[in-house]
C-alpha cells in the first residue's frame, strides 16, 4: 500500500496493477481517516454556535465543488474510474495534508493566542472562531486544489 507516494500509487493505478482486494483496503482506510477527522470527533467538548454552523456550510460548499472539480479533472485526463481513483489517491494524499496541517495548526493556533483579546492563562476558549473557520476553509480548498492536481496526472503519459 502507497501510503505517502501518491504518484507511484497514480503510475500503479494506471497500469491496472492494483488488485480488488488492495483497493478495497485503500477506501477503507480512506474512509476511516476522514472520519478520525470529522468534525463531530474533533470538536468534542466544545459548545456548539452559529460559528459552527457557518463553518460547517462553507465546508460542505468546498467539499462538494472540490469534488466536482475533481472529477472534472479525471474526466479530462482520461474519464476513467473515477470513484477507485477518488478512493485509492484520497489516502495518500490525507495524509501528505495531515502532515503539513498538524504543524500549521499549532502555528495558527498561537498566533490566535497571541491576538486574542482573552488573558493567555485562561482555559482556550470552548468555541470556534471566525479565525479557526478562515484558517479551515483555506486548508481544505488547499487540499482539494491539490488534489484535482493529481487526477491530471492520470492523462500524462510517462516517457522514457
Amino acid at each position: 500500500m502507497y501510503i505517502w507516494n501518491v504518484n507511484g500509487l497514480i503510475e500503479d493505478l494506471k497500469a491496472e496493477k492494483i488488485s480488488q482486494k488492495e483497493q478495497l483496503k485503500y477506501v477503507i482506510s480512506y474512509s476511516l481517516l476522514m472520519l478520525f477527522a470529522s468534525d463531530p470527533l474533533v470538536h468534542v467538548g466544545k459548545e456548539y454556535s452559529y460559528i459552527d454552523s457557518i463553518q460547517s456550510a462553507l465546508l460542505l460548499l468546498v467539499s462538494v465543488l472540490g469534488i466536482y472539480f475533481c472529477y472534472c479533472a479525471n474526466r479530462k485526463a482520461d474519464d476513467k474510474d473515477f470513484l477507485l481513483r477518488f478512493f485509492t489517491i484520497g489516502l495518500p494524499i490525507t495524509i501528505r495534508c495531515l502532515a503539513i496541517v498538524f504543524p500549521l495548526a499549532i502555528v495558527a493556533g498561537i498566533i490566535e493566542g497571541l491576538t486574542s483579546s482573552e488573558p493567555l492563562i485562561e482555559p482556550v476558549s470552548a468555541t470556534t472562531s471566525i479565525f479557526q473557520v478562515m484558517f479551515t476553509v483555506l486548508l481544505m480548498s488547499v487540499f482539494y486544489v491539490y488534489y484535482q492536481n493529481k487526477f491530471r496526472l492520470f492523462g500524462v503519459s510517462k516517457e522514457f
